[in-house]
C-alpha cells in the first residue's frame, strides 16, 4: 500500500511517516511546506518532498506538487489546513485535525473555515489528535464511524532518560523547563506568577525557558514580572531550541511545565517527550478523573496555585520526582509509542482502503 501525506503539524507528520515506512506492505512518503529545522531526526530523504517556505507562492507549488501524484497513492492523508488541497480527485483520503484548527477556523463562515468543513465531510475518515475535539468534529457534520482519536505519536526510542549535555542548572539545586511559546492559550504567566513566589522564598530554584521570536511582547511582559519580583538572576532565557536538542534539555531540567488552560486540559507534545525521558510534568488536568490525562501522573497545573504548591513538593521530595518518571514514561509507552500509533494508523488505512473499492 502507498501512502501520501500531505503537510505536517509539530512534526507529527514526519513522526507518523517514519512508523509507516517501519511496517512490513507499506510505502509511505510525506509532502511539506517547511522550513529545514522542521525535518525530523532520522528521516529517511527519499520519503520526504519539502518545499522551502518562503512566500504563500510556496503553497501553490505544493499543490502542483500534490496534483501531479494524483492517482499514484493508494490513501491520501491530509494534516490541517492542507487537507482540503486533497479534494482535487485525491482519493480516498483522510484528514487529520490538531486542534486550533478545529477549536478556531472549521466552524467558521471565513473561506478557509467552509473549505475544512467540506473537506471532513468528503474524506473517508476523520482522524483528531486529542480527545476533546471528537465531539466538535461531529457537530460539524462527521457521523462517528468515520472519526477517530489517533494519539500523538511519541519515538520512546530517542527520548530515553540518559545523560546529557546540556547544563541548565547554573549551581540551582532544582531547575524546572518551560519548552513552549508563550502564547495565550497556554496561560504561561500562571507558572512565572507561581515560579516568582516559590523562588522569593527558595533561592536554590531556577526557570528556563525559550524566548520564542513568536511572542516578543509577551516575552519581555514575563521578564518584567521576574525582574519586578526580583528573581531573574533564577531564571535563564534561552533561545529557541532546534527539536534534535531537545532531548538534552528534558534531561538536564528537574521538571517540565507546560499548558496551564484549566478551561482546555490538553498535553503537549513536548509534555509528553519530558515523560519519556522520566522528566516529572507539571500541567492543567481534566476535571473528569477517567479522562485519560489523568492517569498520566502529572501534578496539577490548574492554576497559578495548584504550580506552586505543585513545584513546592517537585523541590521538597526528590524520591516523587523518580516515581513520577517512571509512571510518566510507563503511560507514554502505553498511550503514544510511535510505533503503537502507526499500527492504529495501518488499520485505519487498510479499512478506508476495502471499503473505497
Amino acid at each position: 500500500m502507498k501512502v501520501l501525506q500531505v503537510g505536517d503539524i509539530a512534526g507529527v507528520g514526519f513522526k507518523l511517516n517514519t512508523a509507516l515506512n517501519a511496517r512490513q506492505g507499506i510505502e509511505a512518503h510525506i509532502l511539506v511546506c517547511a522550513g529545514g529545522d522542521r525535518f525530523y531526526p532520522g528521516q529517511e530523504a527519499d520519503t520526504v518532498r519539502q518545499i522551502p517556505c518562503r512566500s504563500r507562492l510556496s503553497n501553490l507549488r505544493l499543490y502542483k506538487s500534490l496534483l501531479g501524484a494524483r492517482r499514484e497513492y493508494d490513501v491520501y492523508h491530509g494534516h490541517s489546513l492542507m487537507a482540503p488541497m486533497l479534494l482535487a480527485s485525491c482519493r480516498p483520503f483522510v484528514a487529520h485535525f490538531h486542534g486550533s484548527d478545529i477549536r478556531q477556523v472549521a466552524g467558521s463562515q471565513t473561506p478557509m473555515g467552509m473549505a475544512l468543513r467540506r473537506a471532513m465531510r468528503s474524506a473517508g475518515h476523520v482522524i483528531h489528535s486529542t480527545v476533546e475535539l471528537g465531539p466538535m468534529i461531529q457537530a460539524l457534520g462527521v457521523d462517528e464511524d468515520r472519526l477517530s482519536w489517533l494519539p500523538n505519536p511519541i519515538d520512546t526510542v530517542r527520548f530515553t532518560p540518559g545523560r546529557c549535555e546540556v547544563d541548565l542548572r547554573q549551581g540551582s539545586e532544582f531547575v524546572v523547563f518551560l519548552p513552549q511559546p508563550l502564547v495565550e492559550v497556554r496561560r504561561s504567566h500562571l507558572l512565572f506568577e507561581a515560579f516568582c513566589r516559590v523562588a522569593t522564598r527558595r533561592p536554590e530554584i531556577r526557570l528556563s525557558w525559550i524566548a520564542h521570536p513568536g511572542t516578543i511582547a509577551r516575552n519581555h511582559q514575563m521578564q518584567d514580572l521576574l525582574e519586578k519580583a526580583g528573581v531573574a538572576h533564577q531564571a535563564t532565557r534561552l533561545d529557541p531550541i532546534p527539536p534534535v536538542a531537545m532531548v538534552d534539555h528534558y534531561r538536564a531540567a528537574d521538571a517540565v511545565a507546560d499548558w496551564f488552560n484549566a478551561d482546555l486540559p490538553a498535553i503537549s507534545q513536548t509534555a509528553m517527550e519530558a515523560m519519556a525521558c522520566e522528566r516529572p510534568v507539571i500541567m492543567s488536568l481534566p476535571a473528569d478523573p477517567s479522562d485519560y490525562l489523568n492517569s498520566s501522573g502529572a501534578l496539577p497545573g490548574n492554576s497559578s496555585e495548584l504550580i506552586e504548591a505543585s513545584l513546592e513538593r517537585l523541590v521538597d521530595d526528590p524520591p516523587l520526582r523518580v516515581q513520577m518518571g517512571r509512571t510518566h514514561r510507563e503511560w507514554v509507552c502505553n498511550h503514544h509509542d510511535m510505533t503503537r500509533v502507526g499500527q492504529q494508523l495501518a488499520a485505519i488505512y487498510e479499512s478506508l482502503k476495502e471499503t473505497s473499492h
